[in-house]
């Protein structure tokens, strides 16, 4: 038996600039807003949804660790609505949506919302060597955003991915220009 899944509403956030407006707002907060705006233009209640997918690639602030229960109930939704965390570094947004997708087709969830923000004006610097001490020398402290920005393998950052895979494949520009052109009304009729 094949359930239909039917796309209720979309919203999305301003864009920021990095160190822009946005950059001292909590991440889950500013998700939070969007969420509670999606379930507004949805029609439902807060208290009708019972699933919460939500990503981010880079935590930013001490509650984004885990913050699909975070965001969720500072939206308001159901204490006992479930809440997942999915990371698919570039596709995490799409992983979101496919996740909650899952969560209603297999009838385990009515009413999901897939999720996600960024707030790379808010990464962290780490120090990895400081939890069991130094005893001599300088600490690091190490960039959040290296971390995000770079494949792990190559260390190149992901978004010369694209140059590279346009030079292997030889992607053309007038397609890719036309697909972007579709994405960006896309989100502005969102």
């Amino acid at each position: 038996m094949t359930q239909e899944i039917y796309v209720a509403a979309g919203v999305r956030s301003a864009l920021g600039n990095f160190g822009g407006t946005l950059k001292d707002k909590p991440m889950t907060e500013l998700a939070s807003e969007i969420v509670q705006s999606c379930v507004k233009r949805s029609g439902a209640a807060a208290s009708d949804f019972d699933h919460l997918v939500f990503t981010t690639t880079c935590p930013t602030d001490k509650d984004s660790l885990f913050a699909a229960r975070v965001v969720g109930m500072k939206s308001g939704l159901p204490a006992d609505a479930g809440a997942l965390d999915v990371s698919r570094a570039c596709a995490s947004g799409l992983q979101a949506i496919l996740a909650a997708g899952q969560q209603i087709a297999t009838g385990h969830s009515h009413l999901a919302i897939a999720a996600g923000s960024e707030m790379f004006s808010r990464a962290p610097f780490a120090v990895t060597t400081s939890r069991w001490g130094q005893a001599r020398g300088h600490q690091q402290l190490e960039d959040m955003l290296e971390w995000c920005y770079r494949c792990p393998f190559s260390l190149e950052y992901m978004g010369d991915t694209a140059e590279n895979l346009t030079e292997k494949y030889g992607y053309e520009r007038a397609p890719m220009d036309e697909y972007a052109l579709q994405s960006q009304e896309r989100a502005l009729a969102a």
